[in-house]
């Protein structure tokens, strides 16, 4: 087997024999599993966000959260916390493909820009985006904010959630 990584995980849809089913649904595969001569893709990133969340002592059902990013990452992310019960919003650079992937997710989508102005709203933030990417002009976030890097290494979401206060969560804790 194997594991993908952005920018593959949404084009692996198309290299394999057969996907799992949340995997069909997300759009969506970072590991795939060989059985005979078969490849089958999963997706396993929707687990390893609830299960990062819940370690961090962060309880999820009917929170409010906020996931930066519609690639695989994101919508992975944001399937899990749904799935979890908490009230998501996906935010993208392009609210248009935020809004086709909260579609297929059912949860809400948003503008990068309505998620700064509505920052002060949610519990946890989940930020699936390129280390160098720089959502906000914000100087600060809320304190009491929970904050899930998927970067395993800096970031400007994570030195900005780490500057406010906030709980930050290392995105290792995702991949394991």
């Amino acid at each position: 087997g194997a594991n993908v990584t952005s920018p593959f995980k949404e084009v692996m849809l198309t290299c394999l024999d057969s996907v799992g089913e949340e995997a069909a649904i997300i759009g969506s595969v970072n590991t795939i599993v060989v059985q005979g001569t078969k490849a089958i893709g999963y997706n396993t990133d929707s687990y390893g966000v609830v299960r990062a969340v819940e370690e961090a002592n962060f309880s999820i059902p009917n929170s409010r959260c906020l996931v930066l990013g519609a690639g695989g990452a994101g919508k992975a992310a944001a399937w899990g916390l749904q799935k979890a019960g908490g009230k998501v919003y996906l935010a993208n650079r392009s609210k248009l493909k935020a809004e086709k992937s909260a579609a297929k997710i059912g949860c809400s989508a948003i503008s990068l820009t309505e998620a700064e102005k509505m920052i002060d709203q949610f519990d946890l933030l989940i930020s699936a985006l390129l280390p160098e990417a720089d959502p906000f002009s914000l100087e600060k976030l809320p304190s009491r904010l929970t904050v899930l890097d998927a970067n395993y290494k800096k970031s400007k979401v994570a030195e900005l959630a780490a500057a406010s206060g906030c709980k930050l969560i290392s995105g290792e804790r995702w991949l394991v």
